[in-house]
């Protein structure tokens, strides 16, 4: 009975982690935002995001305070909220549905994150 428990959950295991999907971020400047006169001294630090049943997880943790952005096809936003330092998922409104631009704002910076998801 032990050993079907066991399989049991490793086949549970497994199964959520084939249903994420790493979501494809880029990085881009924000136009109207100067950058600083002080040279970077390292790139943009990159973020890693998975997408699962319509949560949002940070998997290599969220170190900055975030405005999570989703704009539809025609770049209209359909939905923001702001996303504290800390936060390991976001879970997304169930009415949201269909192909969305998703954009991670940074407090304070010159760059944002974006990537495209399907809900």
């Amino acid at each position: 009975m032990k050993k079907l428990l066991l399989i049991s959950l490793l086949g549970l295991i497994s199964f959520n982690q084939v249903c994420a999907d790493e979501i494809e971020i880029s990085v881009e400047k924000i136009d109207n935002k100067p950058l600083s006169d002080i040279p970077m001294k390292s790139p943009v630090r990159p973020i890693n995001v998975d997408l699962t049943n319509g949560i949002l997880t940070f998997v290599n943790g969220n170190y900055c305070d975030y405005a999570l952005i989703l704009l539809d096809e025609d770049d209209e936003v359909v939905y923001t909220v702001a996303v504290p330092a800390g936060t390991k998922t976001v879970v997304l409104p169930s009415w949201l549905q269909g192909n969305y631009k998703l954009c991670l704002v940074p407090d304070n910076s010159a760059y944002y994150y974006y990537g495209y998801i399907v809900l």
